[in-house]
């Protein structure tokens, strides 16, 4: 078993039913995932985004991106709002920021960009993680979601797409290397 180093920030897991485990990486507070913390864990929509820079703003085009889930009852993509109101994609192995199509009055190919979650072609999501142990999206479960696939880092594009593969972190056992060395973790190749 080996962990991040003594003095890097760690996140500490607070299991709403049972008990504390500290953890070796992410987040540099302690957060309640019962009530709170990176994920909705309500069934509502969420994601993850990588950005170049420190300076985010809502016209600002992720690295990369994956969303987990659907619900929810605020709006996730309005076309009719000006800007258009959404999460923004990129080009990845699950979103596509613009498609081909065909001008019905020319004839000609146009391009069409579809540059939010949610908006036409843009609606793959992982689901919330569920195993047979906790066959319904449990949010005290430990269930996390590994995003593996393969990255050609000379191409600068994902050769094998990402697959969800849910891994059980045992509250007592698990480790960095739970997820580390899992067969499923995202491999890097020239």
């Amino acid at each position: 078993t080996y962990a991040f180093p003594p003095e890097t920030n760690w996140y500490q897991k607070t299991y709403a039913t049972t008990g504390t485990n500290l953890g070796d990486g992410g987040l540099v507070r302690a957060s309640n995932y019962g009530t709170s913390g990176p994920w909705a864990n309500s069934g509502n929509a969420c994601g993850v985004a990588i950005f170049k820079g420190t300076s985010v703003t809502e016209a600002s085009t992720p690295e990369d991106v994956l969303f987990v889930s659907t619900g929810g009852g605020a709006a996730l993509y309005d076309a009719t709002k000006n800007p258009v109101l959404g999460y923004r994609i990129c080009n990845n192995d699950w979103y596509s920021m613009y498609s081909i199509s065909i001008d019905p009055a020319t004839y000609k190919p146009i391009v069409v960009p579809y540059l939010h979650y949610r908006s036409s072609g843009n609606t793959n999501n992982m689901p919330y993680p569920v195993n047979e142990k906790y066959p319904t999206a449990a949010t005290d479960a430990g269930l996390f979601n590994m995003m593996g696939g393969v990255y050609n880092i000379t191409l600068g594009r994902w050769t094998t797409a990402r697959k969800q593969t849910v891994v059980e972190l045992v509250q007592t056992t698990a480790t960095i290397d739970t997820l580390e060395k899992h067969a499923a973790v995202t491999r890097l190749v020239e």
